[in-house]
């Protein structure tokens, strides 16, 4: 069962798209003539489907939600404006993976055949669990998951400064920005494919910089008393925390820091912070405590996509929260929306044909809302290496408030050009 959450935009219909039949992989008009249907493309009506895997139940559903509610607001406005090249609309499929990668399997299988594209697939692992069927099936996918692995992808398309970056920049972050270099360094990670991602990123600048590590800490999904591991961190004379789990660990780890007074300075990455924290008994200790990175820019923002995302809500999304999430959702739209446009323009929306689509975007900017990215042949791509830390704030939308919101360290360069390039 795939749990579910479905949000569809009714389709626009279309006189004269004379195509193949529906569900074959055979979306090239003929040059200069109609769009033939393939799959997620429906030549009679003229809509595209587009899927997203998110975890809409669950300890991770603040994040899939809000993801999701960022997708449906940019595609409602899309929809509106004519759709596609101002004629094609999206319906738009969110599916329920529970952030469960034995669920996420048989639920992309029973939606690939449907989807044009796939513009959200959240958690490293259920990507890496996915990626040689999407590689097989030729499907392109656009992945929550920033990890540099992804970066030269055949098929996923990253956002943002990758995970291991970002960690390399926190690093050196404390240890030039905070004065920490002779402070005791320690991690909080959890045990899967993304704490092994944040563990490279600690490794190599704390072994570039010569810091003292102490010790790194594993947390596990479904894991409620942190007692233990932040025992360990206070008996390792920790002083600086690195923190690369997920936003369901955070309120016990703090909440273990707080009963048995840990006094550390945290730096965590963005998929650690909820909106929510705020707001919540453990948020006097994060403010004193904890910097985080974001995954966008600051909720009032003048960049164009975020003036475009708040005039959305206003329209379609009534009630949307502010979150970090959200803004990432109508990112991935907006990127969603390029690579179909360019499609339609080459006059092929085949598998094969959003493929070609997706390596042709070079440089793209998100209007501002995400570091510029360039795109391209997956040998060619270049993402950013800028990280923006945020304190929290419980008065500001979002609860965060900038630090320092272009902090690229030399260190990044270096990690870019020796494991990225």
């Amino acid at each position: 069962m795939t749990g579910l959450v479905t949000l569809t935009v009714a389709a626009l219909a279309l006189s004269g798209c004379a195509g193949s039949t529906k569900g074959e992989d055979s979306g090239a008009g003929s040059a200069g003539g109609a769009l033939r249907s393939a799959p997620g493309f429906d030549a009679d009506s003229g809509t595209f489907t587009v899927s997203a895997m998110q975890p809409l139940s669950g300890p991770l559903s603040p994040a899939g939600l809000a993801l999701v509610k960022g997708m449906k607001i940019y595609y409602d406005q899309l929809n509106a404006k004519g759709g596609v090249d101002g004629k094609y609309k999206i319906k738009f499929s969110p599916e329920n993976t529970q952030f469960n990668p034995q669920v996420a399997v048989p639920l992309y299988n029973r939606v690939k055949s449907d989807s044009v594209l796939f513009s959200g697939v959240l958690g490293t692992t259920i990507v890496k669990t996915l990626e040689p069927q999407i590689t097989a099936d030729d499907v392109t996918a656009l992945v929550d998951s920033s990890s540099a692995i992804y970066t030269k992808s055949e098929h996923l398309l990253p956002w943002g400064t990758p995970t291991q970056i970002n960690m390399v920049n926190l690093v050196a972050y404390a240890a030039d920005k905070l004065d920490k270099k002779k402070a005791t360094f320690c991690s909080v990670t959890s045990g899967d494919d993304l704490g092994a991602e944040n563990r490279d990123g600690i490794k190599y600048a704390v072994d570039k910089l010569g810091v003292t590590f102490k010790a790194d800490v594993r947390v596990q999904q479904g894991q409620t008393d942190f007692t233990s591991q932040v025992q360990q961190l206070q008996r390792g004379g920790c002083q600086v925390v690195l923190f690369g789990a997920t936003t369901g660990h955070t309120p016990g780890v703090i909440s273990a820091s707080v009963q048995l007074g840990f006094d550390a300075q945290f730096l965590g990455q963005n998929n650690v912070y909820d909106p929510s924290f705020a707001k919540s008994p453990i948020a006097p200790y994060l403010q004193k405590h904890f910097l985080t990175t974001a995954i966008g820019v600051d909720w009032n923002s003048s960049a164009p996509g975020q003036k475009a995302l708040r005039e959305g809500i206003t329209a379609h999304g009534k009630g949307t929260k502010p979150s970090s999430y959200t803004e990432l959702g109508y990112a991935h739209a907006m990127l969603t929306e390029a690579i179909l446009q360019k499609a339609v323009k080459n006059n092929d929306v085949s598998r094969a044909g959003i493929l070609k689509a997706s390596r042709s975007l070079g440089s793209f900017d998100y209007q501002g809302m995400l570091p510029t990215y360039l795109y391209g042949e997956p040998a060619d791509r270049k993402p950013p290496l800028v990280t923006g830390i945020y304190r929290i704030d419980p008065k500001v939308p979002m609860g965060l408030a900038p630090v320092d919101t272009t902090y690229t360290s030399p260190l990044a360069k270096e990690y870019a050009q020796d494991k990225v390039s």
